[in-house]
């Protein structure tokens, strides 16, 4: 059955050429979650919309639907200038639309998820931890696809301060019972189960723990993002 829907608070997550005058976009939406959409070029140099299908920029868009899974832009409208994201924050931005185009289910809708994307722009715009900014999108994203961090152990006992634990992204924590220094306290395990980001030492430990879980679900696939960052570090 068609669909056709007005209005829809969109982000362009990815695009590319399609076709002779035309974009294939991969947009993340408010009330569709990640949808495939067409969208027409005007072809006159002085009205040119190919600048509303940048990435970071938040759209009003009316789209409709057919047979297809395909959806075609039939309208598109600014609702927010670009978000002004300076390096090496931009790195950010695109590592969070990578993780977005990678591992996100089609047409499954998620405002929370949509609603922190937007946040995590606006704090890297406005120049917020970094590291801060991404451990709470990941983690949101995480929740979203099902794989939220469950802070027990493998048998369900809750984590003890005075323990030492090891993690798997498929096993989750399991005890150290030799103490070794690879594994996380339970001291610190607990506050940052509980939001306490009180050091760097909590967000690296959280980024250690968020980053087999994301290497489990690409698969084989290699951040492009990521490089990009490393290539920059060098110079």
């Amino acid at each position: 059955m068609p669909l056709s829907i007005d209005d829809e608070p969109a982000l362009v997550i990815h695009s590319r050429p399609y076709q002779e005058h035309s974009l294939l976009l991969e947009l993340f939406t408010l009330n569709l979650g990640r949808i495939s959409a067409v969208v027409r070029l005007k072809s006159n140099k002085n009205s040119s919309n190919r600048g509303l299908f940048e990435p970071f920029t938040l759209l009003r868009l009316s789209l409709f639907q057919g047979r297809s899974s395909l959806f075609r832009v039939n309208s598109a409208m600014m609702q927010k200038v670009t978000f002004k994201i300076e390096i090496p924050y931009t790195f950010c931005a695109i590592y969070i639309n990578e993780l977005l185009f990678k591992l996100l289910k089609s047409q499954e809708s998620d405002p929370k998820l949509f609603a922190q994307y937007i946040c995590s722009l606006e704090e890297l715009e406005a120049k917020q931890s970094k590291s801060l900014v991404l451990r709470k999108f990941e983690s949101v994203l995480l929740e979203s696809l099902g794989y939220q961090i469950d802070f027990k152990t493998q048998d369900h006992k809750k984590l003890s301060e005075a323990k030492s634990y090891f993690f798997s992204a498929t096993q989750g924590f399991v005890e150290d019972l030799s103490s070794t220094s690879h594994s996380y306290s339970g001291k610190t395990l607990i506050k940052i189960m509980n939001h306490e980001y009180d050091s760097e030492d909590s967000l690296k430990i959280l980024k250690q723990i968020h980053a087999a879980v994301i290497k489990e679900l690409l698969g084989d696939y290699e951040l492009k993002s990521r490089k990009l960052y490393e290539e920059y570090i060098k110079y």
